[in-house]
């Protein structure tokens, strides 16, 4: 028997919604971190595959705003925006957006250089996880 399946546009905005409106739940986006050592986003890659900054302010942290936008569709995108205002000097080559407990990868954005801040530098991410067919 021939099957066809497909998850709809009102599926993936239901989907999109939830990841990002899902406040202290251990499986939704709910945390950032900046990323120290070399940096390949790439779709096999797990949370244990970078390091996290240690530098205060760049560390895992509750990301600042978590929406759910439309580009395609109605709420097809999770849309972040959160600024980290370093601490002490770091290099950051990227940075990662990971469920509540800290312990799965949702998605990871590398830089194409090396950012370098000093203390009280501030770096403002805007990451978007789209939800599409096709």
């Amino acid at each position: 028997m021939v099957q066809e399946q497909v998850v709809n546009n009102e599926g993936i905005g239901e989907l999109i919604q939830w990841m990002a409106t899902v406040s202290g739940s251990t499986t939704a986006i709910e945390s950032i971190s900046c990323i120290k050592t070399a940096c390949s986003a790439a779709t096999a890659s797990g949370y244990a595959n970078y390091t996290k900054c240690t530098e205060a302010g760049l560390t895992l942290a509750t990301i600042g705003t978590i929406t759910a936008s439309s580009d395609s569709f109605s709420n097809d995108t999770v849309h972040v925006e959160h600024p980290f205002t370093a601490g002490a000097s770091a290099t950051v080559k990227g940075h990662m957006l990971v469920n509540g407990d800290g312990d799965a990868l949702y998605s990871v954005c590398c830089y194409a250089g090396d950012i370098s801040v000093e203390s009280d530098d501030t770096i403002t991410v805007t990451h978007r996880i789209r939800g599409k067919n096709g």
